[in-house]
Order: structure tokens, then sequence, then C-alpha cells
């Protein structure tokens, strides 16, 4: 593998959490110092000159490629981010999209808002959305082809990629490279030659969850096996090539960014809420769905469980996050050495997922599988296979993505990036089950619900 690609898949691999999110400022009006943060300090090693970003298009397929060549570079450098699923940063970015910390000579390095940095249709980026449009492994297989085209080779699609970070668009192997990255450190941090045995660890690919509901946590992650800590957010920072003093070195910056966090705000849902009807349904969510998700007043959540459990949804993550990963991070510097409330023991399920700003996390589940609210909550039949529209709308009437369905559409997509955009819930670890006891509650108060979820 030469250079670019190399450092592209070392960097990639180290990007889910090394920064997060937000536009926000302090109480006297100032910019947050996490936020400041967060936009120029780079957490990974610059590789991706906006240069060779804004040249991608020339290794395209032909007729995408001569479509992209009539276009002036404005229109050009949306058509790039569309294709991979970026979205506009929200704040001056050097040029860069959302989810990368340009330096001075224009080289970008990732960032968390690559995954948690995204967009309600064609809106423009969101802070704290989790992306479900990030399509990282094309890029990935475009850049190659680019530099194989500029050494005078000519690679063919699909290009072979082992791609640990996702196999499909929207969703990442966020904890499998965490816990690759992790066996190779000592419980300081250190690197070391022979890796740790974590067990078998495999959590399959995921849904990046919104970020401004961590104020509202006392445990980080899906299954909640680490305590909210400034430490928990830097176990993405592994990179092999990082030492451990330069890791720890950074703790200050991540107590300024875990701070920030706790002031994010979800967005609000954009349109008409029938109020009456939301009033029914607050009440009905409180009898009915309250002792998991807790009640919700003036955005604050109170008594939401704590404890994970299973509600039939897909198992592989629970299963796959071993004892030994989670005693190995739990018990080292992450885990402030075991002084920290983390959950060591696996299969236990999932935590109850914070509510706020839930009509604009689409898709639903840990694993992103169910594509809207009405899927979820009126058991609608849930699609084995789907795929975002192009049309980049946003599905307000049933709260989620619109999607396209039509199996033969979707057989016959004619480009890989194409292809990797479909959501298959007959994978592992993909299956779209789950949550069906809500069909002991009628159809006309889960509409009522749903009504209230928008208010959220």
């Amino acid at each position: 593998m030469t250079l670019f690609p190399m450092l592209f898949t070392l960097t990639i691999l180290s990007t889910v959490l090394t920064a997060l999110l937000g536009l926000g400022e302090t109480a006297q009006g100032q910019e947050h110092p996490g936020l400041q943060l967060l936009k120029n300090r780079q957490y990974n090693p610059p590789t991706l000159p906006l240069e060779v970003f804004k040249s991608v298009w020339m290794a395209w397929e032909p007729e995408l490629r001569e479509q992209a060549s009539r276009l002036s570079p404005e229109d050009r450098w949306e058509m790039i981010k569309k294709r991979y699923g970026f979205a506009t940063a929200p704040y001056e970015n050097g040029g860069f999209p959302l989810g990368f910390t340009g330096n001075d000579e224009a080289v970008g390095a990732f960032n968390c808002l690559l995954c948690h940095g995204g967009q309600v249709g064609s809106s423009p980026g969101i802070i704290g959305l989790g992306s479900n449009r990030l399509n990282m492994v094309s890029l990935q297989e475009d850049l190659t082809i680019l530099e194989a085209l500029q050494r005078g080779e000519t690679l063919e699609r699909p290009v072979t990629l082992d791609s640990p970070f996702q196999h499909t668009s929207g969703t990442t192997f966020a904890f499998d490279f965490s816990a690759q990255f992790l066996s190779f450190r000592t419980p300081n941090l250190d690197l070391m030659e022979n890796p740790v045995d974590m067990g078998g660890f495999f959590a399959g690919e995921l849904d990046p969850p919104a970020l401004w509901n961590l104020s509202q946590k006392t445990h980080f992650y899906v299954d909640g096996f680490a305590q909210a800590t400034p430490r928990a957010l830097m176990q993405f920072t592994l990179t092999p090539p990082f030492s451990g003093e330069l890791i720890r070195s950074w703790e200050d910056d991540f107590v300024a960014i875990f701070d920030y966090l706790q002031t994010l705000e979800p967005p609000a849902y954009p349109r008409a809420i029938d109020e009456s009807v939301a009033s029914e349904g607050r009440t009905l969510f409180n009898e009915n769905c309250a002792s998991c998700h807790g009640t919700y007043n003036n955005g604050e959540v109170q008594n939401a469980m704590t404890e994970p459990l299973l509600v039939g949804t897909d198992t592989l993550r629970t299963n796959g996050m071993t004892t030994e990963f989670k005693t190995y991070y739990n018990e080292g510097w992450l885990g402030y050495f075991g002084e920290t409330e983390g959950r060591s023991d696996s299969g236990n399920g999932y935590l109850p997922p914070v509510l706020r700003g839930v009509w604009a996390t689409a898709p639903y589940f840990h694993n992103g599988s169910v594509p809207t609210l009405s899927h979820l909550l009126l058991l609608e039949p849930r699609p084995t296979q789907w795929m975002i529209t192009e049309a980049d709308e946003y599905d307000l009437e049933n709260v989620g993505v619109r999607i396209e369905t039509d199996n033969e559409v979707l057989a016959q997509l004619p480009y890989y990036f194409q292809k990797r955009r479909v959501q298959d819930s007959s994978q592992p670890g993909a299956s779209n089950a789950g949550h069906e006891f809500v069909d002991q509650i009628s159809v006309e108060n889960r509409r009522k619900i749903l009504e209230y979820l928008k208010t959220l």
C-alpha cells in the first residue's frame, strides 16, 4: 500500500470520538473553549489535502466524471460532498466540510463530527446529529483509484478494501477498531508490541447517536459500559503512532470538550404540532413509555432507566462487546484504573435512549435498521432492504428518512457507492426486529404518542 492510502486508512480508524461537536457560547457570550478545540485542534494526523479532496471526482465513473467536469467548482464541490454524505460545516472551516479540521497548509484531519455531524434532509450541517449518509468506504476507494491514475495505472471497481470502518453508509464499526487499538496499549495507554486478548470482540456496525443527550446520561454508549467522563471520549485517539504520553497530555482538552457537550441542545421540530393531540400523547407516553425512557420537563429527562435491558433488538452488539474488552477498558487509564462505575459484563442489552430531539435522529435502533418512527412505533411493515432516497428530503409525515424500498430498483443500482447505501436487515448485526410490545397500545394512541415525540 502506498503512502497516501495507508495514511488515509490509518487516520480513518481513529476518527469517531476524537473531538466532539457543536456550536455554542458561554453564558458571557464567548465561544466555549471546548468548541474552539473542536474547530481548531487536530487530534489525528493531517492526511487529506483539500486540493486532493476537491480533485477526487477525476477518479469517478466515466459518466459521472463527465458530469462533474461540466460544473462550476462550487457545484462540483457540492456533488463531491453529496456522494460521500458530508454536510457543510455551519462555521468557517477552511473550505473543508463538517468532520474535518484543516491546518495552515490546508491539509485536513478527521474529527468526530465526521460521524456526529449530520443533516436533516438537505439542511445545513447540524453538530451533534449522527450522520446517516456517511460513505467513507467509497471515498477511500476513490482516493485509491485517484492515486493509481496519477501513477498511470487503472483499477477496476470495486477496489478490494478490507475497511474496518464501515460496510454500509451511515453506520460504522466504531468499537471494533477501538478494541483493536486498545489491545496494543498498556493499561496506561503506552504502546506495546503484543496485543492483549480481547476475547473474540466483534460489535458490528452502529448508528452514530445524537450527542446532545450526553448531559442527560450517567454512562456512555448504547450499552452504557463506560461511565460518562472526559476520558471516555478519548478512546478513539489511540492511533498507533501516538504515544501514551501524548494522548494523556490531551486530558485537559477533553475536560473542556466534555464540559462543552453538556451545553448542546436538540433542534426543534420544524413544522406545526397539534398541541391537543401531543398533550394526550404525553399522558400516554408517561403511562406506557416513561418507565424506560423517563419523563420530560423543560428539556430535562427524569427517571430514565440506567440499566441495560433486552427488548428484542439485534443482540450482536451486546454479546460481542466482550467482558475482556470492558474489563481492560474500565480497569485502565480510560476508566481511571477502576475508580469509575463502569460495567464489564456482557449480554445484558442496551440502555433505553434519551428521546430529546428523537424526531431528527432517524434511522432508529442502535444499528440504524428502522427508517422512521412510524415503522418503529406504529409497527408498519419494516422493510428488509431500503435506501435513503437521492432527493435529500426528510419524511416529516412518518418522522424519519425518506426511503426507496423497491427491490428491483435496489438490485439495479448502477454504482458501487450507491450499493453501499442499501441497508439490509438480513445481515449480521442489522436486524430490524424489536420493541414490538407497543402493539399493546391502540394505533390511535400510538399516533398520539408519535405527535408528542415531536415536541421533545
